[in-house]
């Protein structure tokens, strides 16, 4: 690996350290400024300062960010069998949870999408009220519903 490859992953690691402790901050600053903007957004701003490509650099932080994701996608399902290994769960139980999981992001997608902040927050307390009623008519523990929870809240 050259020096500037060095440089730009020790760089993008250290970023990526600080955006796991801010993530939530980060997401709000990402979604109010445009990626086209400019020096608006982090993705642009390291491209900036090091000189590079900002599709590039925009590239490495949507590898990253989807990585995270399987993990923790994996890390969950692991949870989930080790549940039902415990009893804590079924398997009836997990496949309820995997299949709302899937229906929370599809809402959630849809609720991040209003314009208004008011909205958002009342259909957010909504469907947090609905997935408990859910849970509690499916005898799920709220622990299961760590798909309720933003980054930095798990």
């Amino acid at each position: 690996m050259n020096n500037r490859n060095k440089l730009i992953v020790a760089s993008l690691a250290l970023v990526s350290v600080t955006l796991t402790g801010t993530a939530a901050t980060s997401r709000a600053l990402a979604q109010g400024t445009s990626q086209s903007g400019g020096s608006g957004t982090l993705v642009a701003m390291i491209a900036q300062k090091f000189h590079l490509n900002q599709s590039d650099v925009q590239a490495v932080f949507d590898q990253y960010q989807q990585q995270r994701q399987a993990d923790r996608q994996q890390n969950f399902n692991d949870k989930l069998n080790q549940a039902i290994r415990t009893g804590q769960l079924t398997n009836t139980q997990k496949d309820l949870i995997v299949a709302k999981e899937q229906e929370v992001k599809t809402q959630l997608t849809q609720i991040r999408s209003m314009p208004a902040a008011n909205d958002r927050k009342n259909a957010m307390h909504q469907l947090q009220s609905d997935l408990k009623s859910w849970a509690h008519q499916n005898n799920i523990g709220a622990q299961w519903l760590r798909f309720l929870s933003g980054p930095g809240q798990r």
